[in-house]
């Protein structure tokens, strides 16, 4: 916006003071492609937001926003079902090329359907499990569950590591169930699931405490149910590759 001051006008300031306003257009383009950051698909309908323009990615995922400022500005994007991203960007004038990674807001889900109290001599502790894919694209993933120790500092598992071929919306898994061995000590344990990238990258994980009383006949070992079984029939196939090479033994 820029304002001209006429200072011919006869008999200022009684008369009046003349300004001319007018719009002085925008010297930079933004343009880039908005990815998703796990399976790295092109999103579409991302809305994006420089000052009070927005755009929307196309279905290639890309957007344009023509005739704002250089310098340095703030860029904003949002779409259901991942984290927002608000970050600085400079810009010089004429085109600028801005690329995103958008991070899926997965979900799971997990709860015990009865007691969590387990017996001196071991026992089940079933649960209820739900993932939740958001976006519209299947990902591929680990699913992983394991047990924190009562001092709160050590852990043992995974109990299961499972590839997932986790398809768009909601899936539940049919009542798996926790086994605690006989010879585990008395305490307050807790049962973490995760998917993500094992061990270190979990996208989304859960978690819920139980109590173990004295330890009883060493009898039974830590397992979980396999969620690739629970979830047969509910997983698209994983698809192979179309090359292989043959190596020697390690």
């Amino acid at each position: 916006l820029s304002a001209l001051f006429d200072g011919d006008v006869p008999d200022y300031p009684y008369t009046g003071l003349a300004i001319e306003f007018s719009i002085i257009p925008g010297d930079a383009d933004v343009s880039g492609t908005v990815t998703d950051a796990v399976t790295g698909d092109q999103i579409p309908d991302v809305e994006v937001n420089i000052l009070n323009q927005a755009g929307t990615t196309d279905a290639n995922g890309m957007y344009e926003i023509l005739g704002t400022f250089s310098g340095e500005m703030s860029i904003s994007l949002s779409m259901a079902g991942y984290d927002p991203i608000s970050q600085p960007i400079m810009l010089d004038p004429g085109p600028n090329t801005y690329n995103f990674d958008m991070i899926p807001q997965y979900f799971l889900d997990i709860e015990p359907l009865a007691g969590t109290t387990v017996p001196p001599n071991g026992g089940r502790v079933r649960y209820a499990a739900q993932l939740t894919n958001p976006t519209p694209f299947p990902s591929l993933m680990d699913g992983w569950t394991y047990v924190g120790l009562p001092d709160g500092i050590n852990s043992y598992g995974p109990l299961i590591r499972v590839p997932l071929n986790l398809q768009s919306g909601q899936v539940t898994i049919p009542q798996p169930s926790l086994q605690v061995p006989g010879m585990a000590p008395s305490g307050i344990y807790t049962f973490h699931a995760a998917i993500g990238i094992f061990p270190n990258f979990a996208l989304a994980e859960d978690f819920f405490y139980f109590w173990k009383l004295a330890p009883g006949v060493a009898q039974g070992e830590w397992s979980d149910t396999p969620w690739d079984a629970a979830l047969a029939g509910t997983l698209d196939e994983v698809v192979l590759p179309f090359t292989y090479q043959v190596a020697k033994v390690y």
